[in-house]
């Protein structure tokens, strides 16, 4: 194989999202479509292939015409990607797409932006390009699907809080009936601090008063996967975080949240700050498990200490998700 270049990488989100502090990446591959979207790195990327074609007139025309078609390839990947990343529990940016006109040609001129960051000519007469965009900013995918999001009026309702095996409520005599949902097959994941190195060190004592300047949610062993717009829930079903009482501008620009593998790795993400909360998720209360349910004795922390300093409003926070990730098939 031989390596063209490697241009510098767009990383429009790195200060928010960061990634060189994370054991391994947060990323959701997109079946059949040969990309993913990095979630710890706010990018998202596909790979092309092109073959040179066997009529060319010179050696130098067939290997731009395999550029030029692994180029469309990668384009098409790209769009796929897109089309399935999923901005909340039930919908994909694809639905936005198909309803609205403007995002729609929005997100064609955005991919058409979209950096050459690897490509090489292979010996067998296949060429392959990899292109990526950012995933957040104003004119990123957030930038152009969240404002849909956030001017649809919704009511911070309670939801039915569905468990999984060996997670509990904290407080079960003020808790509602447990209602279990139906869920996609998931990969297993070991269990157990130790298996999972749940760094219980650096959660935050509970007499720790604050001030914070933003919360780390782990949420490992529930196999919680990433969205666009994640929601936040107490035991009761309450929703503490979401769409609801965040600032738009902050919303579009850096994301309604970043994810991590790591405590640690999300405590150098500067959307947190230099002292955020950190405690751990009980459960995921949707079928999808985009979404995240604490205890309420970890609510109310929360919610007092975003009385001091409002970081809930500036999108301030991180969720630590499995590093293990498999995509669900589900819309």
């Amino acid at each position: 194989m031989r390596i063209l270049r490697y241009p510098a990488m767009l990383l429009a989100a790195v200060a928010y999202f960061g990634g060189s502090a994370a054991a391994g990446p947060i990323t959701e591959s997109v079946p059949g479509a040969q990309g993913e979207v990095r979630w710890s790195d706010g990018v998202l990327r596909a790979t092309g292939t092109g073959v040179r074609p066997r009529d060319a007139e010179s050696a130098a025309q067939a290997r731009l015409l395999a550029r030029t078609a692994a180029l469309a390839d990668a384009y098409r990947n790209l769009a796929q990607v897109i089309n399935e990343v999923r901005v909340t529990a039930s919908t994909t940016v694809e639905r936005f797409l198909a309803t609205d006109d403007t995002i729609r040609m929005s997100v064609e001129a955005y991919i058409r932006g979209a950096v050459v960051v690897a490509e090489s000519d292979d010996e067998d007469g296949s060429y392959r390009v990899t292109i990526q965009v950012p995933l957040t900013g104003k004119d990123a995918l957030t930038g152009l699907v969240l404002p849909n999001v956030l001017r649809t009026p919704r009511v911070s309702a309670p939801v039915e809080i569905a468990t999984h095996p060996g997670v509990v409520p904290s407080d079960p005599r003020t808790s509602p009936p447990l209602v279990s949902m139906p869920t996609p097959p998931m990969p297993s994941v070991p269990q157990g601090p130790a298996a999972l190195n749940l760094e219980p060190e650096l959660l935050t004592p509970a007499g720790d008063q604050g001030p914070f300047t933003g919360v780390i949610i782990d949420a490992r062993g529930l196999h919680m996967q990433p969205a666009m717009s994640p929601r936040l829930f107490d035991a009761l079903g309450k929703e503490i975080y979401g769409t609801v009482n965040v600032d738009a501008s902050f919303a579009e620009e850096v994301g309604i949240a970043g994810y991590m593998g790591t405590i640690r790795a999300a405590m150098a993400l500067e959307r947190v700050g230099k002292r955020p909360l950190v405690i751990r998720a009980i459960g995921t209360p949707d079928q999808f498990r985009r979404y995240a349910t604490i205890s309420a004795e970890d609510a109310q922390r929360l919610l007092a200490a975003n009385a001091q300093t409002r970081f809930l409003e500036k999108c301030a926070v991180a969720f630590i998700v499995d590093e293990r990730r498999a995509r669900d098939e589900g819309r």
